[in-house]
This record gives structure tokens, C-alpha cells and sequence, in this order.
């Protein structure tokens, strides 16, 4: 269902949830309410309770429609699946810089529990599947393992949905198994080519993957894949070190 992107197997999925069971973990992921965000008019995004939705709604809500979001909240979800289930609170400053010459860090402070980390670790992979096999294989890299999501939502036009007015984005992170980072990419209308329509997998994915490789190269975090650990010597520099 992930991987392929199916609206019909996220339905069934938010079928077997429910509707209040389904609402609680939107919330527990941070989407409807503030982020707590550092700087002011922020955005809290939509997300009526069931007992607002209508009998269309359960679906809908499935695959992203009748709920609004932000792109740090979109951001700061993904980050639950990176951070092994524990949504995190945003920051602006990383630190002060204080008269005397010393700083003063600001801390890293936890908003609560999403999901066990067992869940994220799984569903981690899962995401790795999408960019290796699914609609996001534009943002693999030949060094880091990514895992990510595409999205192609359809922009609300004069009251009703439109078919051709297209949000398009991609939220990936890398390396799967401990995420450095998390980088969302959305494209806002998409010029057509004569090839069609544009996704998110064709537009904002390639936009992603090239952030993340140069911020990883920044970071200095090492490749994660064995082909290319293979190939700048890692595997020889480790048992060098062994011996």
C-alpha cells in the first residue's frame, strides 16, 4: 500500500482503524494543532474530529484529503518515524551566544510519544521500499539508503477540488537505519510537459534527494550502503582497524 502509493489499500486500512481510533494517532503525530513553532502566525492546519466527519470522510482522511497540514508538520511527522516514535518539538536557535563569550545550548524537547520505536523501525523500512522499488525511485542514491514518501494532493480551486491545480511533494530521510535528517520538497503547481501530469515522485523526489546527499556530505555521515562503502575502502579501513 505504501509502496505503491494504492489510495484503495489506505481506505481499507483506515476501515479496520475506525474513525476515533484513526483521529487519535493523527493527533498523537502532531497534525490540527500548533507545532509550537518559535516564530508567530503560525498555521495550526484542519483536522475536524469524527464527529464532524461525514460518511465520505474515513477515506477521504486516509489518503490526505479533508485534512490540512503544513509543510513542518508534514516534516515534523516523518521526523516520528526518523526519531523511533517520538514526535519532537521544533526549534529556530540552536544556541545563544552569550556577552561573556560561553553558550548556552537550547534543548532538544520532546512533545510525546507517537509509536512504540519498534513500529518506526519497521515502517522505516517500508520507506526504504518506496524510493528502492516504489513511485519514489528518483530520490534513491547510490551511497545513503532513503526512505521517503511521494504525495500529489489535488489544491482546493474555487470551492471545490481541482484536477489540475497539483500540490506535489516527497519527505524522505537518510540513512534508513539512523536518520540524520528528514527533508520535505513540495512543488506548488507544476508546469505540464507534454509528457502530462507531474507527481510527486517525478518533480519534487530528484529535488529532495540531491538536498539530501549534499547535506549528508556536509554532516560528514558516512555512506550506508555496501556498494559504496565497498568502494571508498570502508570495509578495508575497519578490518585494518581490527587487526
Amino acid at each position: 500500500v505504501i509502496i505503491k502509493s494504492s489510495n484503495i489499500g489506505a481506505a481499507k486500512m483506515g476501515k479496520l482503524l475506525g474513525p476515533d481510533l484513526l483521529y487519535r494517532y493523527l493527533c498523537r503525530f502532531g497534525f490540527g494543532r500548533p507545532t509550537g513553532f518559535e516564530l508567530p502566525g503560525e498555521n495550526p492546519g484542519k483536522l475536524r474530529p469524527p464527529s464532524r466527519w461525514t460518511s465520505f470522510s474515513l477515506p477521504s482522511v486516509c489518503v490526505g484529503q479533508e485534512v490540512c497540514v503544513s509543510a513542518l508538520q508534514m516534516t515534523m511527522a516523518f521526523g516520528v518515524i526518523a526519531n523511533d516514535g517520538v514526535l519532537m518539538r521544533p526549534r529556530v536557535v540552536r544556541r545563544v551566544h552569550r556577552p561573556d563569550g560561553t553558550w548556552a545550548e537550547r534543548p532538544v524537547k520532546a512533545a510525546g510519544r507517537a509509536i512504540p520505536a519498534s513500529i518506526a523501525q519497521r515502517v522505516r523500512k517500508v520507506l526504504c521500499g518506496v524510493v528502492e522499488e516504489g513511485t519514489g525511485k528518483l530520490a534513491r542514491l547510490a551511497a545513503y539508503t532513503v526512505g521517503g514518501k511521494t504525495g500529489t494532493a489535488q489544491k482546493a480551486v474555487g470551492g471545490s477540488v481541482s484536477h489540475s491545480a497539483l500540490m506535489c511533494s516527497f519527505v524522505g530521510m537518510a540513512p534508513v537505519e539512523r536518520p540524520r535528517l528528514v527533508v520535505m520538497v513540495t512543488v506548488d503547481e507544476p508546469t505540464k510537459t507534454a509528457g502530462g501530469r507531474h507527481y510527486g515522485g517525478t518533480v519534487a523526489a530528484p529535488v529532495a534527494a540531491q538536498i539530501i546527499k549534499q547535506s549528508l556530505a556536509y554532516l560528514g555521515v558516512p555512506p550506508d550502503k555496501p556498494q559504496a562503502l565497498a568502494r571508498l575502502g570502508y570495509g578495508e579501513k575497519q578490518e585494518r582497524a581490527k587487526q
